[in-house]
């Protein structure tokens, strides 16, 4: 029993949960933590993950010596063969031998791969998505990400990148967004596209309840929490703000749905964990009444059934089945 355990970690920009999951998606151990500030030294980020995995073992009732494998869903471009990281923005590192200094800190076979490739993974195995040939994954946060089931595996693209949707430009010359360039989807419809159009509309006179709700909770960033509260007291500008980004995502879903043809869309991240399907129902109608005629019917669009854990799960049963090709690979 013990002997079929893995971890799975989410790497966040500001936060870490790593888990110990069985080959059933059941977690038996769990775990959180602040990521440390970017930075161009990895370190202190690789030795926060093996903490926090050793804790979550812990929390199993099990040791390290106990687990098969370590898998993590990190933001940036990373290789999944040699899990050598090019570049992660929100971290702050530039060419990085992740999964090898993954391995020599916790002792444990690495694997890696994007933060929605392995959440869209554990909705496929796991959640919104499974039993689905193939799938796609929206996840809306601080930016906007992507990953692609086909064929019942995570699809990765020739270079490992595929998925990296948030930076599609759906209107040359548009907003900026952070990746430097204007116009992406994510600068439409990411959660901080929506905190930028609140406070501009904002400074020029809106009203709104947002800032008393931030300054009553004492928070400097408008979070999926404060837009859910804002709903809650009806305030109108939140509503419209973010009626304005459902728009955008409705019909970008439709043009994905053109592109790949899925069974299932499954929306998620801190939006969608904070809203539930209020938030993904007026995006599931606008794409489907927008996406091409098929014989089939509209795909489904629906949103994250796993929540939180879905980027640890899905990074747990990433490290699961690289290891077991490794195995069978040798025999």
């Amino acid at each position: 029993m013990k002997k079929q355990l893995v971890a799975g970690v989410d790497l966040g920009g500001t936060s870490l949960s790593a888990v110990v999951a069985d080959p059933s998606g059941n977690v038996l151990g769990l775990a959180e933590a602040d990521t440390p500030p970017p930075n161009a030294d990895p370190g202190p980020v690789i030795r926060e993950i093996a903490r926090i995995v050793r804790e979550a073992a812990g929390a199993a009732g099990v040791d390290m010596g106990d687990l098969l494998a370590l898998g993590v869903g990190a933001p940036g471009t990373l290789d999944p063969d040699t899990g050598f990281m090019a570049k992660a923005v929100n971290l702050g590192w530039l060419d990085v031998p992740f999964t090898r200094l993954l391995q020599d800190e916790t002792g444990l076979p690495s694997f890696a791969a994007g933060d929605v490739q392995s959440a869209i993974m554990g909705e496929h195995t796991f959640g919104a998505a499974k039993g689905a040939a193939s799938a796609i994954g929206v996840w809306i946060g601080t930016g906007l990400g992507g990953g692609i089931i086909l064929g019942g595996e995570l699809y990765r693209g020739h270079s490992g990148a595929a998925g990296e949707i948030g930076h599609m430009v759906v209107a040359p010359g548009g907003p900026e967004c952070g990746c430097g360039r204007k116009g992406c989807i994510e600068a439409f419809a990411s959660r901080t596209a929506i905190e930028r159009d609140l406070r501009a509309a904002i400074a020029a006179g809106r009203k709104s309840v947002v800032l008393e709700i931030m300054e009553k909770r004492g928070k400097t960033r408008i979070t999926s929490g404060i837009l859910k509260r804002a709903l809650a007291a009806d305030d109108a500008l939140t509503m419209e703000v973010l009626a304005r980004a459902q728009d955008h995502l409705g019909t970008f879903v439709a043009n994905l749905i053109n592109v790949l043809d899925p069974e299932v869309v499954v929306v998620g991240g801190g939006l969608v964990e904070k809203l539930g399907d209020n938030f993904v129902a007026p995006i599931r109608a606008k794409a489907q009444a927008e996406c091409f005629r098929r014989p089939a019917g509209p795909p489904r669009v629906l949103p994250s059934a796993l929540g939180d854990d879905a980027g640890s799960l899905g990074a747990s049963e990433i490290a699961r089945r690289r290891l077991n090709r490794q195995v069978a690979s040798l025999k």
